[in-house]
């Protein structure tokens, strides 16, 4: 990546670093760990087609692959972008106030509430999947 002391670089203007195997390294580290797990075979495909887009933002990398994991897991969602919304001249401390302000939401942020929900979910799909 090239973002080292970049401390105050927006994350869509992370870059990925084309001079080394990124893309290489990171679908063989995904290989590595995840190909004798039972759902690769079906799954891995189709992201590595996504790794081979070789993108130049992590951005935009990151982005399609939750799009693609939506998709599989049947997630409908509008994405939002804070980059089309007007707050960059906000602390990072009210960032998040002023995008759900923007967009007419309330929201309650409890990290192990959120935490609890999602191996909840996580749960609820395996049991579905049998």
């Amino acid at each position: 990546m090239l973002s080292k002391n970049k401390r105050n670089q927006r994350i869509n203007d992370v870059l990925i670093d084309s001079k080394v195997n990124f893309y290489k390294n990171h679908i063989e580290t995904i290989k590595h760990n995840y190909s004798k797990t039972k759902y690769f075979q079906k799954y891995s495909n189709d992201v590595f087609k996504i790794y081979e887009k070789k993108h130049s933002k992590l951005f935009d990398l990151n982005v399609d692959l939750i799009i693609h994991f939506c998709k599989v897991l049947k997630i409908s969602s509008n994405f939002n972008f804070s980059s089309n919304l007007d707050v960059s001249n906000y602390s990072k401390q009210e960032l998040i106030l002023e995008i759900c302000k923007k967009k007419n939401v309330l929201i309650i942020f409890l990290p192990l509430a959120l935490k609890i929900i999602w191996v909840i979910y996580i749960n609820l799909m395996k049991i579905k999947s049998m």
